[in-house]
C-alpha cells in the first residue's frame, strides 16, 4: 500500500467548491451507490452527527445507479427525506477525478463504510492517503491493511461508532 498523490493535486483549485456549492465542514464519501458500499450505515451516522452539529454536511460522488439492486438508491433518498437531511447531503454523481480530489482535500474526513472491497480501503482511501487527509474506514480485514497517520476504524455496518469516530 504506497498511494502517491497525482501531479496537480497539490494545487489549490477553490472554484471547484463553489461550482458544487459545498461549502466546508463537510465529510466526503467517494463510492459507487451500490448496497455493499453501505451508504446505508453512513447515512445513519450522519444522521446522529447532524442533531448536534447543524453545520455540518455530507458529499456524496459517484454513480447512483446499481443494476442488481435498483431500488437502493431511491430508498437511500427517501430516508434523507424523512430524516429531513436531503438538502445538507450533496449528491453530485460522477464527477470529474480533479473535481472529486479538490473536494477530498477540503473534507474533515474521508468515509469509507464498504462491507466488501477488491483492494485495501478502495480509491477513495487511497487518495486521501497520499494526500494526508483524514479517512474513517470500516474495519473489514482487507482495510485493515491500510496504513497511514490520519486512520481511524470503525465496526463495519455500525453507524453509532462511526457517528462516534466523525465526531
Amino acid at each position: 500500500f504506497a498511494p502517491a498523490p497525482g501531479g496537480d493535486w497539490l494545487e489549490d483549485c477553490p472554484a471547484v467548491l463553489s461550482r458544487y456549492d459545498i461549502t466546508p465542514p463537510f465529510f466526503i464519501i467517494s463510492n459507487q451507490f451500490w448496497i455493499h458500499k453501505d451508504h446505508t450505515t453512513a447515512f445513519a451516522a450522519f444522521r446522529i452527527l447532524a442533531e448536534n452539529d447543524r453545520e455540518i454536511a455530507l458529499v456524496c460522488t459517484g454513480s447512483t445507479v446499481d443494476s442488481r439492486s435498483p431500488e437502493y438508491f431511491p430508498g437511500l433518498i427517501a430516508q434523507l427525506e424523512r430524516w429531513g437531511l436531503k438538502q445538507r447531503v450533496h449528491i453530485l454523481g460522477l464527477i470529474p477525478k480533479r473535481d472529486q480530489i479538490e473536494l477530498l482535500k477540503h473534507a474533515c474526513a474521508v468515509i469509507q463504510p464498504t462491507l466488501f472491497e477488491g483492494g485495501p480501503g478502495g480509491g477513495a482511501v487511497y487518495n486521501a492517503v497520499s494526500l494526508d487527509v483524514p479517512a474513517i474506514i470500516s474495519d473489514i480485514p482487507v482495510n485493515r491493511e491500510v496504513e497511514g497517520t490520519a486512520i481511524d476504524f470503525f465496526p463495519a455496518g455500525d453507524a453509532s461508532a462511526l457517528a462516534a469516530k466523525m465526531k
